[in-house]
C-alpha cells in the first residue's frame, strides 16, 4: 500500500492534475497525496524496523530543511523561517518518500519506470501539439519571431517554424518552461537505456527504441541550449566505463557535430556572447559577493531575487543560488546529498561487475543524475522536488540491492572539498568572462 501510494505521488509529481485542471488547485492534489503517502511510508519503515538508507543521509536531509528556515531567520525575519520551511519542505519529503520507499531493486527499477513513461507521455502530448496545433498555447513557447500566439488565435506551430520563428515545446506545472521540461527527458533517456533489457523484439520497440524516438525528438523541438550540453555529458558519463575515455571522448564529438548540423539549438548560439549569458555572469558575480557578505547562512531562502536590483531574476545556477541564499553551511549540506547519491550509485556499479543487468541500471541512473546536475549549472533547481526524487534513488540504490556500506567514511572531508571545489569553478567562470571582456 504504501509503495502504491508512493507511485502514484510520483506520478502525479509529472503528470500535474491540477497543471492540466486549474479548477482542481484549489483542491491541492499534491498536498493531499503527500498526506496520505507520507504516514504509510512512515508506518511501513517502522514495520520493518530497519532504515531503508543511511542514516546520515535522512540527516543531512533533514539539516538542510532546518537551514533553510535559519537562512531566513538569521535575516532579520524570525517568523519567515517558518514559512521558508513549509515552502521547501514538498520537495525535501519528495526525496524523503523516495528513500523510504525504495527498499528494493524491483522497487527501484518500477519507479525509475515511472518516471520514463511520465516523461515520454508529456514529451509525446507537446510534440503532438506542436504538429496539430492541439492546445498550443500551453504545450509551445514562442520565443521570438513575428507570430502572435494569443489565446484566441487557432495556430499550428510546425506550420511557422520556416518564418524566422522559434518555437519550443514545454509540458504544464513544474515542467511549463522548455528548458526544465528538456532537463527531464535527459532524466528519462538515460533511464530508459539503464532499463533496456533484451528479452524480446516487442519488448525492445516499446521499453528502448520508441521511448528513445520520442524523447529525442522532444528534445530538438525544446531547443535548449543546457539539455544539450546535459545530454552530453550525461552520455560520456554513461559510457565512459565501457568505451574508456578516447571513445567516450570520439562519440561526444561526433555528437556535438550531428547537433550543429541539425540545429540543435534552433539557431541560439552556445556562447557567452549573448545577452542571456552575460546576465547569467552577472547573477553569479552578484551571488558571489553575497555569499562573501553572508557566509554561513546566506541572504536567505528566495531571497536572491530581492538582493538582484538589476533584474530581479533568480541566479541561474543550482549552486550558486544555494550558496547565495543558504551561505557556506546551506551548501554543504546540499553537496552532502549529492555524495551520499553518487557514492552509492558507484558502489553498486563497481559490486555487480558480474551482473550486467544490475550494473547497466545502476550506471543509467548516475548517468541520468549527472545529466540533471549538468543542466542544473545553467537553472535554478535548488528545491526542486524532481531533484530530490533523483538524490533518494540514488541514495537508496546500495541499500535496495542489500548492500550494507560503512558508515564510516570521511564524508566532512569529502563534502567540505567538493563544496569549495564548486565555488572555484563558478569564481574562475566568472573572472574568466570578466578578464575576456564579457
Amino acid at each position: 500500500m504504501a509503495f502504491a501510494s508512493y507511485l502514484l505521488f510520483l506520478t502525479m509529481t509529472f503528470i500535474r492534475p491540477d497543471g492540466f485542471a486549474p479548477e482542481l488547485a484549489k483542491h491541492r492534489p499534491m498536498a493531499v497525496m503527500l498526506a496520505i503517502a507520507l504516514p504509510l511510508a512512515l508506518l511501513y519503515t517502522f514495520q520493518r524496523k530497519k532504515w531503508p538508507a543511511r542514516p546520515a543521509a535522512f540527516a543531512g536531509l533533514g539539516l538542510l530543511v532546518l537551514t533553510v528556515g535559519i537562512s531566513v531567520a538569521a535575516n532579520g525575519w524570525l517568523g519567515g523561517g517558518v514559512r521558508a520551511i513549509a515552502t521547501f519542505l514538498p520537495a525535501a519529503l519528495a526525496g524523503l518518500l523516495t528513500m523510504l520507499n525504495i527498499t528494493s531493486w524491483r522497487r527501484l527499477r518500477i519507479s525509475a519506470a515511472v518516471i520514463v513513461w511520465c516523461m515520454t507521455g508529456l514529451t509525446a502530448l507537446s510534440t503532438y501539439s506542436f504538429y496539430t496545433g492541439y492546445d498550443a498555447q500551453r504545450y509551445v513557447l514562442q520565443e521570438y519571431g513575428s507570430v502572435t500566439t494569443s489565446p484566441d488565435e487557432s495556430y499550428v506551430p510546425a506550420q511557422h517554424q520556416d518564418d524566422g520563428v522559434l518555437f519550443r515545446i514545454r509540458s504544464v506545472g513544474i515542467l511549463a518552461d522548455p528548458n526544465d521540461f528538456s532537463q527531464m527527458m535527459v532524466v528519462a533517456l538515460m533511464l530508459v537505456w539503464g532499463l533496456y533489457s533484451r528479452r524480446g523484439k516487442l519488448r525492445v520497440l516499446f521499453t528502448l527504441m520508441l521511448p528513445t524516438g520520442i524523447l529525442l525528438w522532444g528534445l530538438y523541438l525544446a531547443h535548449s541550449r543546457g539539455a544539450l550540453v546535459g545530454l552530453a555529458l550525461a552520455a560520456v558519463a554513461g559510457l565512459w566505463r565501457s568505451l574508456g575515455p578516447v571513445r567516450s571522448t570520439a562519440v561526444l564529438a561526433v555528437g556535438g557535430i550531428l547537433a550543429k548540423l541539425l540545429n540543435f539549438t534552433g539557431g541560439r548560439e552556445i556562447s557567452d556572447a549573448g545577452a542571456s549569458a552575460a546576465h547569467r555572469i552577472d547573477y553569479w558575480n552578484l551571488g558571489l559577493h553575497l555569499l562573501a557578505n553572508h557566509p554561513l547562512f546566506g541572504v536567505g531562502f528566495r531571497n536572491f531575487e530581492n538582493a538582484n536590483t538589476m533584474t530581479g531574476q533568480t541566479a541561474h545556477n543550482t549552486f550558486m543560488l544555494c550558496a547565495a541564499e543558504l551561505g557556506l553551511v546551506g551548501l554543504c549540506l546540499f553537496t552532502a546529498l549529492l555524495l551520499f547519491s553518487f557514492r552509492s550509485l558507484s558502489e553498486v556499479v563497481a559490486s555487480t561487475a558480474d551482473d550486467a543487468v544490475t550494473r547497466r541500471f545502476a550506471n543509467g541512473l548516475r548517468a541520468a543524475l549527472v545529466g540533471f546536475l549538468a543542466c542544473a549549472w545553467f537553472l535554478s533547481r535548488t528545491y526542486d522536488p524532481m531533484l530530490y526524487i533523483l538524490l533518494g534513488l540514488g541514495v537508496a540504490s546500495g541499500h535496495a540491492l542489500g548492500m550494507t556500506a560503512s558508515e564510516r567514511r570521511p564524508w566532512l572531508f569529502a563534502t567540505g572539498a567538493w563544496a569549495f571545489l564548486t565555488l572555484v569553478l563558478l569564481y574562475a567562470f566568472v573572472v574568466g568572462q570578466r578578464l575576456t571582456g564579457h
